[in-house]
């Protein structure tokens, strides 16, 4: 079988049960009937990542997940610098290690290429670091103290190493503080001059920053605090989502306002306000959105809206 053939094989669940077993003799055991050279096959970018993904499809299923890490460690006697991404095999790892119901047998398999692999390549150590390796590692030891062979030492090995994920961790925030300073450095000059932001793949680079956080903020936590003009009991029902309540304003004309402050970093896109354009008495007949660094400096206009309200109005200022 050559390794186009192979790849294709791996793919297909039902194949894929019936190749592992015979793929792991012929690359562990040297029992040769494939037709691509091993090593050339143990470095080769497509091959990993398809044996990561057996390895997550094919979870509970002792047999073969031996077959998966076997080869795997098998792997690393070609390793190779940026050959292939080991980082990526070890969240599923640690997902077999983690996971209650996972045999002893297999926890071995994966605890022995974890030490092999966090001994040869230090970045991966960190990496494990990062994803709580340490933590995982130690649930385990509480059940299987005497039974894993490398445990002990691969938890101080992620014991030297976790300094150096705290330096990653603070360089990594460096570096995203930058360029987020950056961007709204951007955005600020160039609404102040009224001009379209012309940066070539600004807006591929801007896009890709905000996709970078893997956590949604809600809209809730976006903001610190809000201050309305009056009825200040009923500010909660403008940040509530039900379209039935409301906030009403009193006072005479061009006292009411709204108050958002908001947490630092967060830029916001568009600001949307429901009004009840059936209700004339409390219709605004202008809408004027400002912004400023602190209270007592909110003296920059970003938008204003005095056409006649339909059901909603829209605000919307990209350096908002």
């Amino acid at each position: 079988m050559d390794l186009s053939s192979l790849l294709s094989g791996l793919k297909d669940i039902r194949m894929c049960r019936e190749i592992l077993p015979s793929l792991e003799r012929c690359v562990c055991e040297d029992v040769s009937s494939l037709r691509c050279d091993v090593p050339q096959l143990l470095t080769d970018h497509n091959f990993f990542l398809q044996l990561l993904s057996c390895l997550e499809q094919l979870r509970g299923e002792k047999r073969l997940q031996l077959c998966v890490y076997r080869i795997l460690n098998k792997s690393l006697d070609f390793y190779q610098e940026d050959t292939l991404p080991w980082h990526k095999s070890i969240e599923p790892c640690l997902t077999s290690l983690g996971s209650t119901s996972s045999d002893q047998e297999v926890l071995q398999e994966v605890v022995s290429f974890l030490h092999r692999l966090a001994s040869t390549n230090k970045d991966c150590a960190v990496v494990m670091c990062r994803l709580g390796a340490k933590d995982t590692l130690s649930k385990v030891l509480e059940k299987h103290s005497t039974g894993l062979i490398q445990a002990p030492e691969l938890r101080d090995l992620l014991s030297d190493c976790e300094k150096y994920s705290s330096l990653y961790q603070k360089m990594a925030t460096s570096i995203l503080a930058g360029c987020i300073q950056m961007v709204l450095t951007q955005i600020e000059e160039h609404r102040r001059s009224q001009q379209q932001v012309n940066i070539p793949f600004f807006d591929v680079f801007l896009r890709n920053l905000c996709q970078g956080s893997s956590v949604e903020v809600k809209e809730d936590k976006c903001w610190e605090k809000m201050e309305v003009s009056s009825n200040p009991h009923r500010a909660n029902k403008l940040t509530d989502g039900n379209p039935k309540s409301y906030w009403e304003s009193s006072g005479s004309t061009g006292s009411h306002y709204i108050n958002i402050y908001m947490h630092r970093g967060v830029v916001i896109r568009q600001l949307t306000i429901v009004v009840a354009s059936e209700d004339s008495s409390y219709m605004p007949a202008r809408v004027v959105v400002m912004g400023g660094e602190n209270p007592a400096n909110i003296n920059t206009e970003l938008n204003a809206v005095s056409d006649t309200f339909q059901a909603f109005l829209r605000a919307r200022d990209e350096a908002l």
